[in-house]
């Protein structure tokens, strides 16, 4: 099942570049070959905490993957052999195989290797993504479709003169909120709110922002209704765009129908720039490793001066799990094993340091917003330092 939840996330993150790529080869023992007997094989039983779209995907591709076997030194002559980049899956067989068969040493030397590893890597999507952002054939291109279609929106929006722009997050606060009037602003949601189809009707939102490489864009069962629920929105609301990386961009229209895919925005997604406060004259946004602080507090002041945020509860001292509480009307915690199963190490990660980061962020982005004349309205209660400190009712 190990070799399946590599081909699946192989073909789920890679799939929309494999034109460039020329294909997947797939080294196994001579003994597993004989068990799998074809890719198509191995993919006709998906586990259950992969996501039906992506494993639908990765059954699509099975022509695109060799399985051969990795331990003939014959097998490495010819096209397998001119391999230039390595998937490393299993890091301990890579090392034990290499030692013990030196003309695997001689093919991998040399090579590119990329780690992922889901046992040892926290990072392993991550560095599917990376890898396929490398074979964009669109690239520039691309980017530069999103820069145009979004500086049209802003000017559209802007010249509805909103007097507020409402982030809405998912935390259980945001109930609190739910027999308040929307429409004297423009009002962006995220994550988890796509799925509170009364919500989505009271706010009408103008986007929405996915930027997980895993919850939202991965191949686990928990990104699958997720995914069903954003295609539903883009359908019922014809003025709501997706916000996402530039790199997740072709992950979301390989899912959805092609008339939505002018409705996808790529945000380009960058480490050594200051904050942006204004996307329409700057297209990027700064690394900042959240939905909040990548996704919508960027647009959010594209748009307005004034800022009023809700649902942004933090986690509270109590809670020992890795992530935010959600509401309970939209939570998926019943499928957050698929979170485990398929990327353990990052599952496992120091929620403690993760949450500290964040905390940083958002006081650091507020802290540089409001020196350039921003304002931002706290509705709901949060223990997130920043924004405990900027709460008002009203």
């Amino acid at each position: 099942w190990s070799l399946r939840d590599a081909l699946v996330k192989a073909a789920w993150y890679l799939g929309p570049r494999l034109d460039r790529m020329g294909g997947i080869a797939v080294p196994v023992s001579a003994d597993l070959l004989a068990a799998i007997g074809s890719v198509e094989r191995l993919l006709a039983e998906i586990p259950d905490y992969l996501a039906a779209d992506s494993a639908a995907i990765a059954a699509g591709l099975a022509g695109r993957f060799h399985l051969f076997d990795g331990f003939a030194a014959a097998s490495w002559r010819g096209p397998f052999g001119q391999a230039r980049t390595f998937l490393c899956w299993n890091q301990g067989a890579m090392v034990e195989q290499t030692a013990r068969h030196s003309f695997l040493f001689d093919h991998y030397w040399g090579k590119r290797s990329v780690n992922v590893d889901r046992i040892r890597n926290q990072l392993e999507a991550y560095e599917y993504v990376r890898l396929a952002s490398e074979y964009d054939a669109e690239g520039g291109a691309a980017i530069a479709r999103s820069r145009d279609r979004l500086g049209e929106l802003v000017a559209a929006i802007r010249a509805e003169r909103p007097r507020k722009c409402y982030v809405l997050l998912s935390g259980p606060s945001l109930q609190s909120m739910r027999g308040h009037d929307f429409s004297d602003g423009v009002t962006l949601v995220c994550n988890n709110l796509l799925l509170d189809q009364d919500l989505l009707d009271r706010v009408r939102p103008r986007f929405v922002s996915l930027v997980d490489d895993v919850l939202h864009a991965g191949c686990i069962a928990h990104a699958g209704p997720i995914r069903a629920a954003l295609a539903a929105a883009l359908r019922r609301f014809p003025d709501l765009h997706l916000i996402t990386r530039a790199s997740h961009r072709p992950l979301y229209r390989a899912v959805l129908d092609a008339d939505l895919h002018d409705r996808v925005i790529g945000l380009p997604v960058v480490h050594n720039l200051p904050v942006n406060l204004d996307l329409a004259a700057r297209f990027y946004v700064k690394e900042l490793a959240n939905v909040l602080t990548v996704g919508l507090l960027p647009l959010a002041t594209t748009l307005c001066d004034r800022v009023h945020l809700a649902g942004c509860d933090g986690r509270p001292p109590e809670r020992t799990e890795t992530l935010w509480p959600y509401d309970a009307r939209i939570s998926l915690e019943h499928l957050m094993f698929s979170y485990d199963k398929a990327h353990p190490a990052l599952y496992r990660r120091d929620g403690q340091a993760y949450e500290s980061r964040h905390a940083h962020n958002v006081a650091d982005f507020l802290g540089y917003a409001e020196e350039a004349g921003k304002q931002f309205f706290v509705r709901t209660p949060s223990f997130i330092p920043a924004l405990a400190c900027r709460r008002r009712d009203s």
